[in-house]
């Protein structure tokens, strides 16, 4: 691994939940063929991203996750309708929503810290709990009106997370994240 690899913690979206959505995204990509469609094996809930992390902090980090997980239950979650980030008519990202954001917000937070009290500089916003789907391929945007209003209406199955995952982030012309470290989730269930 790198000096300062770019880590983030995610939860793992189930092969049977991406491959429901997947069926609804295939049909979109030729109708807007504008934007990056993100590969469904890439698709993941991003609870904290780190940044380039140094070899030194990495196991603060990864002691301070394990209590976060400990400390956390596991919970329903469920895809649900989509939107963009910017207009539907210059969108710079499409995503799909996910029920139970209060659970993953409260979660999300808490990886966050662990990340401020490992000592690195984490990022000053609210949570969006979303599944990146798409970016637009320039500047500008994308009209990706045709994706919103697929996306509102989709409503994909239940699963339960009951683990979250530390990822090593590989850019390039074929992105890949490498698993790092996983803790499960522990606590009393969440019912979403």
């Amino acid at each position: 691994m790198a000096a300062d690899a770019r880590l983030f913690v995610a939860i793992t979206i189930p092969d049977a939940v991406r491959e429901h959505l997947g069926a609804v995204v295939s049909s979109l990509v030729p109708r807007v063929p504008d934007l990056r469609w993100t590969q469904p094996p890439l698709w993941h809930l991003t609870l904290a991203f780190f940044g380039g992390v140094p070899d030194r902090r990495r196991p603060d980090l990864v002691e301070r996750l394990a209590r976060v997980a400990e400390r956390h239950p596991s919970m329903l979650l469920q895809l649900r309708a989509g939107g963009v980030f910017g207009r539907p008519d210059r969108a710079s990202v499409v995503w799909v929503g996910v029920h139970a954001a209060g659970a993953l917000r409260d979660l999300a937070a808490a990886c966050a810290a662990a990340g401020r009290h490992a000592g690195l500089v984490m990022e000053e916003r609210p949570y969006r709990a979303h599944v990146t789907l798409a970016r637009a391929r320039g500047r500008t945007g994308a009209d990706a009106r045709a994706a919103v209003d697929v996306l509102a209406g989709y409503a994909g199955p239940t699963w339960r997370a009951t683990e979250i995952v530390l990822l090593h982030s590989h850019l390039g012309a074929q992105p890949r994240y490498e698993p790092v470290a996983q803790w499960n989730l522990g606590g009393p269930d969440y019912q979403a």
